[in-house]
């Protein structure tokens, strides 16, 4: 977290109807913690890039840089189309003007495909397009549609977003997001370099460990983590010190991770253009352990859909350069019952995992989604304001999707 970071920061907290997009860095195989400044930055939409050269796009690119941020926040918060797009092309000569393209790859070409999308929300608000496709969802809401917040912004493309399936190791190799993130290093009986290219401070990597004749300095804990150079070699085998996987603890499966954020944009999932879902819109502003509550109950006649995503999004104060262990400043907790039962966002919604069935305090992004709704059942959204550092009050925004 940078003075760059902290500096855009400050500028979207105090103009908070700013939107702001980043592109990730092309970092990607430096493995987990290689987004680039300002993209660690809190309140920015940070864009890390999918493989379009092919359909359909499964699979987030290679060199798209990947979290955690180093306090642990999850980035990038969304990823597009990216490698390869065509673009204009600059004749690199002042005042010769040129009609030609160019195809270029990068986290920069899937930056402005967001920026394009985030323009159209702003334009469906704008002119009211709300009232006319989604009529029951814009009578419930409160917002200033002639000029939503950044946060209100934010919150929308996040609720668009769908999981993506493939993507790349720090050393290139293929994988399956579900099933690396799954990787719980507590559990697993031999050494494991789940990210590429992990090796201790002797050069040695895991093909070292798994040798019969050495496995005993993971099993009887005869080394240590300082002998290791890298923090993503899982090396437990069986009962030793144990090396962590390359992210802030054990995700499980949730279908949000350090490679896609919270997933691909896809607006069709926000804009109910076919009537498929309602839309609900909510601006407010919370005093320190303030609650706003919102309730409603599932119904399923004349949609096509059962999935219903409620997303939170505030735009927090500037934190300290250099925070490592939290940069969030205002923490605000989303909580959403249905039948009565608790829902957790982010990470907190895995059935395994370190972070199964806890609040989000890291981040200033939180998402439940509930895959299959059943007609009827009540379901309740409350945010709170848990502790607010800086400010009496804190703005947020909620979006609600769903039938």
């Amino acid at each position: 977290y940078s003075n760059y970071a902290r500096d855009f920061d400050e500028f979207m907290y105090d103009f908070d109807d700013m939107v702001v997009l980043v592109a990730a860095s092309n970092d990607g195989s430096f493995g987990h913690e290689s987004i680039g400044s300002p993209g660690t930055a809190k309140n920015v939409i940070t864009v890390g890039a999918l493989e379009s050269d092919s359909l359909p796009i499964t699979t987030v690119s290679d060199f798209s840089s990947r979290g955690s941020t180093l306090d642990g926040r999850l980035k990038p918060d969304v990823v597009a189309p990216g490698q390869y797009l065509s673009s204009a092309a600059t004749s690199y000569s002042a005042g010769l003007a040129t009609c030609a393209t160019t195809n270029m790859a990068g986290t920069s070409m899937a930056t402005p495909t967001v920026a394009g999308a985030v323009a159209l929300l702003r334009q469906f608000l704008a002119e009211g397009n709300h009232a006319v496709y989604s009529a029951a969802g814009a009578a419930t809401s409160s917002y200033n549609a002639s000029s939503p917040k950044a946060a209100l912004v934010k919150a929308m493309l996040i609720s668009s977003t769908a999981p993506v399936t493939y993507g790349y190791d720090a050393s290139g190799g293929s994988i399956t997001l579900s099933s690396f993130y799954a990787t719980d290093c507590a559990s697993v009986t031999e050494c494991q370099d789940t990210d590429g290219g992990a090796e201790d401070s002797y050069g040695d990597d895991c093909s070292y460990y798994d040798v019969d004749s050495n496995r005993w300095h993971c099993a009887y804990g005869s080394w240590d983590d300082a002998d290791f150079t890298a923090a993503n070699m899982c090396c437990t085998c069986g009962g030793g010190n144990g090396e962590p996987c390359p992210v802030n603890g054990y995700l499980g499966t949730t279908g949000v991770d350090y490679h896609q954020g919270f997933g691909a944009v896809q607006l069709s999932n926000v804009l109910p253009l076919n009537g498929e879902f309602e839309l609900f819109l909510f601006e407010g502003e919370l005093e320190e352990n303030q609650q706003w509550d919102y309730s409603f109950h599932v119904s399923s006649s004349g949609f096509d859909t059962t999935e219903i995503d409620v997303t939170l999004v505030w735009t927090d104060p500037p934190g300290s350069v250099s925070c490592s262990s939290s940069c969030l400043v205002h923490d605000l907790d989303l909580r959403v019952w249905e039948a009565g039962t608790q829902l957790y966002p982010n990470f907190g919604a895995a059935t395994n995992g370190d972070y199964a069935g806890q609040a989000d305090q890291a981040n200033n992004v939180e998402k439940v989604s509930i895959s299959s709704a059943v007609d009827g059942t009540r379901i309740d959204v409350s945010v709170l304001a848990e502790g607010l550092g800086s400010a009496d009050t804190q703005k947020f925004a909620l979006v609600v999707t769903g039938p």
